[in-house]
């Protein structure tokens, strides 16, 4: 039996992990630029510092956005889950136009921002649950017991992360003032090092995937 609707795909959505995880890093890049130019005084050099990473970052995470949204749209060829996720997908990429749109209009404040986020990453969540799924009963199909066992593992963690995370970002939404920043750097630090461990979780499951798919 082949599955190479869903093997494309998943390669598909494996770059768009790896896209997500550069900007990422580009967001620690800019981060830094930001806080070194805010201690020494602004210049031209530092403000195309700060703006380049941050139009990176953008591009970075559109291309992502799309390149998982044609990966699950291929895979759901093969199987009707990654479907699902595909129209999750696409609800997310409206998501993200619609605040992206209220930034450009100035429309866009810290509360409505905060809530965004946290609905465009239980919405993520849900995507990757689809994905998940779409793998595991591939592998039933397969008879890959291991892949179907390891898919509950890896969503499971994946999952608790990102609920927390979105429930930090809800509480951010609501807190004002000075008692948000040391509640945030509490919870956040308790949560980030979850959110990373089901990550690369996830990315290794869907490395697995293609290697199972061929």
């Amino acid at each position: 039996m082949f599955y190479t609707h869903a093997r494309n795909g998943i390669k598909k959505i494996y770059l768009a992990q790896i896209l997500s995880l550069i900007s990422v890093f580009m967001t620690g890049v800019a981060a830094a630029y930001a806080n070194q130019a805010s201690g020494s005084g602004m210049n031209t050099e530092k403000a195309i510092g700060i703006m380049l990473p941050i139009l990176a970052i953008g591009l970075l995470k559109l291309a992502g956005s799309l390149v998982e949204f044609f990966g699950l749209k291929e895979a759901a060829q093969d199987d009707e889950n990654f479907k699902q996720g595909y129209t999750y997908a696409l609800i997310n990429i409206v998501c993200s136009i619609i605040l992206a749109v209220l930034s450009v209009l100035n429309l866009k404040n810290e509360t409505i921002s905060d809530l965004g986020n946290s609905i465009r990453s239980i919405i993520q969540m849900i995507v990757t649950l689809y994905v998940v799924y779409g793998i595991r009963n591939i592998a039933r199909e397969l008879g890959n017991h291991e892949m179907d066992e390891r898919g509950k593992k890896v969503f499971f963690i994946y999952g608790v992360s990102i609920i927390l995370s979105s429930a930090i970002q809800l509480v951010a939404a609501f807190l004002k003032g000075s008692a948000k920043i040391p509640v945030l750097a509490i919870l956040g630090a308790a949560v980030l090092v979850l959110a990373v461990v089901g990550y690369f979780m996830y990315l290794s499951y869907l490395s697995k995937a293609k290697k199972m798919l061929g």
